[in-house]
């Protein structure tokens, strides 16, 4: 059961970055923390990527531009369904992900 769509509401500038940080952190303090991905429309890889560091910001951004294909070490394809991957810096500022163990090329 979705209650509302976080990301969107943020992408769609109907709520700020930190108005969307509230949102969350009220609901995981609230009686229905065990269901916070439902009820703010997350899906498995983007409460995943939170939960590795991304900020709700990027989050949004990535679901409506695109989430990032390549590992920012070894710049192999990374399977976002299969995990196997978490939140880090490309070293310019930027977060991306990585592979958790990147594979040998």
């Amino acid at each position: 059961m979705i209650g509302r769509d976080l990301l969107q509401e943020l992408s769609h500038n109907a709520i700020t970055a930190e108005q969307a940080e509230e949102i969350l952190e009220k609901m995981l303090d609230s009686p229905l923390a065990a269901e916070i991905k439902s009820r703010l429309g997350f899906t498995n890889i983007e409460w995943t990527a939170y939960a590795h560091g991304a900020t709700l910001q990027e989050l949004a951004t990535w679901r409506g531009n695109g989430w990032p294909t390549r590992c920012v070490l070894c710049g192999q394809i990374i399977d976002l369904a299969r995990f196997g991957w978490r939140v880090a810096s490309d070293g310019k500022g930027n977060s991306g992900l990585r592979h958790i163990c990147c594979p040998k090329k």
